[in-house]
């Protein structure tokens, strides 16, 4: 391993959402190579643009910080970090291909004395029992003697100005006591929040699953409750405010949950767990079908506002994941607009930041619209100014997923 920080070079594998900034902010204090299988993605990170946030964002490349898609071109750096995405299988199992991929081409160059780090979300052994039998196949070297693992979850929150990478406390964990140390001043040069070091891989790993499944059954609960509550025609809305009023109320509020970081934990703790009929996976099926229970709910509230309509018209705003986030990649919005589709609606989406949209978007709000019922599914923050009146029915509605609450039309801020 290396003796001083002088002496490192980094490489990072994978440029995606957790890889690019990490490439970024280490390239700032040391020389640093990007890499990436998409040459198309390395040519553009060359200009200094982001493909895959929106077509025309710069970003800002560090001074130290080159890119490529040649895996030979890491032979001189002695700390490897890899962040390439995992996810699962068509049964919720995991799929971790592109993390054994990575860790073949590491193992590769990989030479004595180096340090791999792992950044992707991972079951509990993972590291240990996959990841490092690869790179000694691969390598010809001896775990914690030759070369040495450390592991670090990622806490990427894409789209969000105020939690980012440097200001976030960062997990760091090591194979052995020299090796966490290690690990862990090496973030501690980048992550201004400060590190926290924990006492084993395996701690690191499970600590990534629990922050994001704790999350994934909130929302379930919440999911669930609204569902409920609306049932009996109980404002969820009221309730929640209500019940937020106790000093020790999570506020969890209802919504899709897609992506992949919330049901990818509950989904890879579920599969260590011994009881297959769990919360984990009662949340799973809950969340995967609020889809059909919003449009149901939506349903029935048009058939009662608008009893005498036939074709009532609807708005989808934002078809993203999350709210101020380009990305659609597993959002369930899709699903939720399909289901609506189903129940004979005619709808419009609308979602002018999304990027590789999986279904087709208006590119424009106009006065030739009469929309009937307004649902803020991806809630971005441009949407803040849009002039309802200008494109909705003199009596439309108001759905907001979050609040699972209907409501008469009123001014927004651009109309006041």
């Amino acid at each position: 391993m290396t003796k001083g920080s002088l002496e490192n070079i980094i490489a990072i594998i994978g440029l995606g959402n957790i890889g690019l900034p990490l490439a970024i902010e280490f390239g700032k204090k040391f020389k640093t190579i990007g890499f990436d299988v998409d040459k198309h993605r390395v040519d553009t990170l060359q200009q200094g643009i982001d493909i895959r946030n929106t077509s025309t964002e710069m970003i800002s490349i560090s001074e130290k910080l080159t890119f490529t898609s040649e895996y030979q071109t890491l032979q001189v750096c002695n700390i490897f970090i890899i962040a390439v995405q995992t996810s699962t299988n068509n049964d919720s199992t995991p799929n971790i291909n592109a993390l054994i991929n990575a860790s073949q081409t590491v193992a590769k160059i990989l030479k004595k004395n180096d340090l791999v780090i792992y950044e992707s979300t991972v079951f509990p052994g993972c590291t240990e029992e996959i990841c490092v039998p690869i790179l000694e196949q691969f390598s010809g070297l001896t775990y914690n003697s030759d070369f040495f693992v450390g592991y670090s979850p990622e806490r990427i929150n894409t789209g969000d100005s105020v939690h980012t990478l440097t200001n976030t406390i960062k997990i760091t964990a090591g194979s052995n006591t020299e090796t966490a140390q290690k690990v862990d001043k090496l973030y501690q040069t980048i992550i201004k929040a400060g590190t926290h070091l924990v006492s084993s891989i395996k701690t690191a790993e499970a600590a990534k699953l629990l922050e994001n499944a704790q999350r994934d059954i909130n929302i379930a609960f919440m999911n669930e409750v609204a569902a409920i509550l609306t049932g009996q025609n109980i404002s969820f809305e009221d309730v929640w405010n209500a019940s937020s009023t106790k000093w020790n109320f999570l506020k969890f509020s209802p919504g899709l949950v897609g992506g992949e970081c919330l049901p990818l934990a509950s989904n890879y703790l579920h599969y260590l767990s011994k009881d297959k009929e769990g919360v984990l996976q009662s949340s799973r099926m809950i969340n995967n079908n609020f889809p059909q229970t919003i449009a149901q709910v939506i349903e029935e509230k048009i058939k009662t506002d608008f009893p005498n309509l036939d074709n009532a018209k609807l708005l989808v705003l934002g078809i993203t994941y999350k709210p101020d986030s380009p990305d659609c990649k597993n959002s369930l919005v899709p699903l939720f607009v399909n289901s609506l589709i189903n129940k004979g609606f005619d709808i419009n989406c609308y979602d002018p930041i999304a990027v590789n949209a999986p279904l087709k978007v208006i590119d424009t709000l106009t006065d030739d619209h009469k929309y009937h019922l307004i649902i803020k599914a991806s809630k971005h923050s441009i949407f803040e100014q849009l002039n309802y009146s200008s494109f909705t029915h003199p009596d439309y509605l108001i759905f907001d997923i979050q609040q699972f609450s209907f409501h008469k039309g009123k001014p927004t801020m651009a109309e006041n």
